[in-house]
């Protein structure tokens, strides 16, 4: 019953860390959403007030309207800091307050000026609005991806460590438990094994504390991994305490299960892992090395690949097109759950693109170096700009444009790479006799030669036929 209770308020704790996050990122991706509806708002109204027939009185309403639905946005980013402070690991997350007040004196001089019958500075004003709200909404959406990036990657390290620290002790369990079989209680060696399943139990519960505290941020360990833990915590402390008492066959008894226990959270870890594993694989690559103090993404450390950045590029170009096919036929904001699907999508696929142009950032600097650069040109510069449309929802005919001849540039680098060093290629022949000059003494000296061939070839009646043999074989070894 006490295990019981302990593992209820354990998965309480558990549960409510996981929805805190949930909560988090919900209200992240919904304070994006409006902030990219308000800047198409803005943008709208801009040009209406550009129009010579603008109607100030009615622009200035609808400019009130925007000004009170930013007014809100604004105060849910600060909410979104208190939220994350209360994390249990909190996140690089913090309210843009510079940038809010910037884009409120923008909407709030639109406004004045719309007052005051000035449709054409309001315009400018609004204008001003719309991009910091579209940059605002940009620089949120990198932040998420980034974020989730770096935690997937330091979540699948933690776990890996954990799997590898369970295989060690459960290796050690059964070098323990075979020991304690032979020696029986009465030996020099029992006092050895029992100090040795104390330091065996203190590591259990090392691991289960790390355990625990990577299952509070991570759906894929499941309840049934901690409850297990729990089960290997007992047998070892009852083993502990068994041996304590000199009571070999019931310690043995106490290692065997907790033995068990060990191969079954191993199984349970590794399907996680492996999901995890899937899980980042489909979303997008790694960012090389978390850096989760500093909240910015590390370059990728390996030397970077021409083939495989062709690669990634062919597949997110294949991406951006089904996107930009649904992007058309998606009725609009209010289509709820599909629209936040959308946007989570959207941001893994520019967290991709994010990887990609630092890999091919990195080669541009190789190439510097090497004073190569201008054989990249500036791929780096145009992958920026796709991912700036991807954050935007603006996948637009330019943006698979740029996507087509970045990937048509990389299989030209790539090829330029391969053949790099390499001679020209020659087609080998094979020589052919060639005669010049005059042919007539070449006619004449072969018609002669016929001749003398036959005279030579003629063999007198006498000869027998082995000695016509003879003759015969002689002549013939001087022909070709």
């Amino acid at each position: 019953m006490a295990m019981n209770n302990q593992d209820l308020k354990k998965e309480l704790e558990r549960t409510l860390d996981l929805f805190k996050q949930m909560e988090f990122q919900q209200q992240l991706t919904q304070n994006i959403q409006q902030l990219d509806t308000l800047a198409k708002k803005q943008e709208q109204l801009s040009e209406d007030s550009k129009a010579k027939n603008a109607n100030s009185s009615e622009l200035q309403k609808k400019q009130d309207a925007l000004n009170k639905e930013y007014q809100d946005v604004a105060k849910s980013l600060d909410d979104l800091q208190k939220k994350n402070e209360k994390l249990d690991e909190p996140t690089g997350y913090k309210s843009p307050e510079e940038q809010i007040k910037s884009i409120q004196q923008q909407m709030q001089n639109s406004s004045q000026q719309l007052s005051q019958s000035k449709s054409g500075k309001a315009s400018q004003s609004q204008k001003s609005a719309a991009q910091q709200m579209q940059q605002q909404a940009s620089n949120l959406s990198k932040f998420q991806a980034q974020e989730q990036a770096q935690e997937e990657e330091a979540d699948e390290n933690s776990l890996r460590n954990i799997l590898n620290n369970l295989l060690d002790l459960s290796f050690a369990q059964e070098d323990l438990m075979t020991k304690l079989n032979s020696s029986g209680n009465s030996t020099m060696q029992y006092s050895d094994v029992a100090k040795k399943q104390k330091e065996l139990q203190d590591n259990a519960n090392s691991i289960a504390d790390s355990l625990y505290k990577l299952s509070k941020k991570s759906p894929e360990i499941s309840r049934l991994v901690n409850q297990e833990m729990d089960k290997i915590n007992y047998n070892m402390k009852d083993a502990v305490a068994q041996l304590e008492e000199r009571q070999a066959s019931s310690a043995a008894s106490r290692e065997q299960y907790s033995m068990t226990s060990i191969n079954n959270l191993a199984l349970m870890l590794n399907s996680a892992l492996q999901s995890m594993k899937a899980a980042s694989k489909n979303g997008k690559p790694g960012s090389g090395s978390c850096n989760k103090p500093g909240g910015k993404g590390s370059k990728p450390s390996s030397k970077p690949s021409m083939s495989q950045m062709r690669q990634m590029q062919e597949q997110l170009s294949k991406q951006l097109d089904q996107m930009k096919n649904a992007l058309g036929k998606s009725p609009g904001p209010k289509q709820g759950q599909g629209n936040q699907q959308m946007s989570e999508q959207l941001a893994k696929m520019a967290a991709q693109q994010q990887y990609v142009r630092q890999m091919m950032q990195q080669a541009e600097d190789d190439a510097t170096q090497n004073k190569g650069a201008g054989e990249l040109g500036n791929m780096a510069d145009e992958m920026n700009k796709i991912e700036d449309d991807i954050v935007n929802k603006q996948i637009t005919e330019a943006t698979m444009q740029r996507q087509e001849n970045l990937v048509k540039h990389l299989l030209e680098y790539e090829k330029a790479e391969k053949t790099k060093g390499q001679e020209p290629d020659f087609q080998s022949h094979v020589a052919k006799k060639q005669y010049f000059g005059n042919s007539i003494p070449f006619f004449q000296y072969n018609s002669l030669k016929n001749q003398q061939d036959e005279l030579l070839k003629t063999v007198p009646p006498d000869l027998n036929s082995f000695y016509k043999q003879k003759v015969s074989d002689y002549f013939n070894s001087f022909q070709e």
